[in-house]
């Protein structure tokens, strides 16, 4: 595992020790939501069918209002549902299958506004590039983009990032190589407080994993 190259620190338990319960819930909020939303377009599709079978006993403004608010609310809930759903499902699976590692991370944007997460070496070179939705209160919240995140996966591949302890979950996907942003590759790991190192790389992470 990579993480071991650099002697940082990697969880003896899968990452779904930490987020199983929370994702496994909202999994089930959301499959609530889509099913819902599912209910009101297939109430939209009876009431145009009704409708043009001239078999809608309650006039045709009713039959529009009726189809257009369950278009709507429908649309809303079954896709936001669903893709939230499949969004859940994904995060599981790859916390199922891998530990978290612990990487000290600068977080920067492309010219074209996409967000990265680069994963640094203790000399402060970037090993990994990451391409991710990184939570607003995340990106506000790293003093100059810079700290820790947990990170579970194939890191060329699709991972699932963490706040350290795992508050908040969310995906990133690895950037082919030869698509480097070239972003935070000077400057080096000297403006990341040497505390920053110590916990990725020593005891007290291993303390926060639990081991």
């Amino acid at each position: 595992m990579l993480a071991d190259e650099y002697g940082y620190q990697v969880s003896r338990r899968p990452a779904v020790s930490w987020v199983g319960a929370r994702l496994r819930r909202s999994r089930k909020t959301c499959l609530r939501m889509a099913l819902f939303g599912t209910g009101l377009l297939a109430l939209l599709v009876t009431v145009v069918s009704l409708a043009a079978a001239s078999a809608w006993p309650f006039g045709t403004d009713a039959a529009i209002v009726v189809a257009a608010a369950g278009f709507v609310l429908g649309s809303f809930f079954a896709l936001g549902g669903w893709l939230m759903y499949a969004n859940d499902a994904a995060q599981l699976r790859i916390a199922a299958a891998h530990p978290f590692q612990a990487w000290p991370c600068q977080l920067e944007r492309t010219a074209d506004g996409k967000r990265l997460i680069l994963l640094l070496a203790p000399d402060g070179t970037v090993v990994r590039e990451l391409e991710s939705t990184v939570p607003e209160q995340v990106w506000l919240s790293m003093r100059d983009g810079r700290g820790m995140l947990w990170i579970a996966g194939d890191l060329r591949m699709g991972c699932l990032v963490a706040t350290p302890g795992a508050r908040l979950t969310w995906r990133a996907e690895g950037r082919p190589y030869g698509m480097a942003s070239g972003a935070g590759r000077s400057g080096g790991l000297r403006a990341v407080e040497d505390e920053l190192l110590r916990t990725v790389a020593g005891e007290t992470f291993g303390r926060l994993l639990g081991g």
